[in-house]
């Protein structure tokens, strides 16, 4: 970020500036169920910017950003997130895939990857490697749903 002019911050002149938050419902909630570092986003959203915390506390506004954020449902280490910062976000979910279309995105991928790289015998084994690669990814997030997360604040 670049200082613009007095209290003023953003990215060079001309740019934008896109910031990516992943796992956003991450943080512990705390007794009275706030979200610090969420709540510093919300304030950006709410007011353009942050005091400072040193004395005179002035404000401190950023111009042309944008968040992006990124998250799971809530459960297995994941809260959920306060309507007060989820209001500021467009919000895009989707169901889980089923079986078929995991193996089909999977085999489409690695057709595309094998015809590139290997010769046309090794290609014939997408539609194998592809169900494969979905058995995996479906054990891979049994066992991440189960898992005990860990404590991140």
């Amino acid at each position: 970020m670049d200082k613009r002019r007095k209290g003023v911050f953003g990215p060079p002149a001309g740019k934008r500036c896109v910031v990516f938050v992943d796992d956003l419902n991450m943080p512990q909630r705390e007794r009275y169920f706030a979200q610090p570092p969420l709540e510093l986003l919300r304030q950006w959203f709410d007011h353009g910017g942050w005091y400072d915390r040193k004395p005179p506390c002035a404000f401190k506004s950023v111009i042309d950003t944008q968040f992006v954020g990124a998250m799971g449902p809530p459960g297995g280490g994941r809260n959920p997130v306060s309507a007060r910062l989820l209001r500021h976000f467009n919000i895009i979910s989707f169901t889980e895939l089923s079986d078929d279309s995991l193996q089909r995105i999977f085999g489409t991928i690695l057709g595309a990857f094998f015809r590139k790289h290997f010769v046309e015998a090794i290609g014939g084994l997408t539609s194998k490697v592809g169900g494969w690669l979905a058995h995996v990814f479906a054990l891979v997030q049994y066992n991440y749903r189960n898992a005990k997360a860990p404590y991140f604040h």
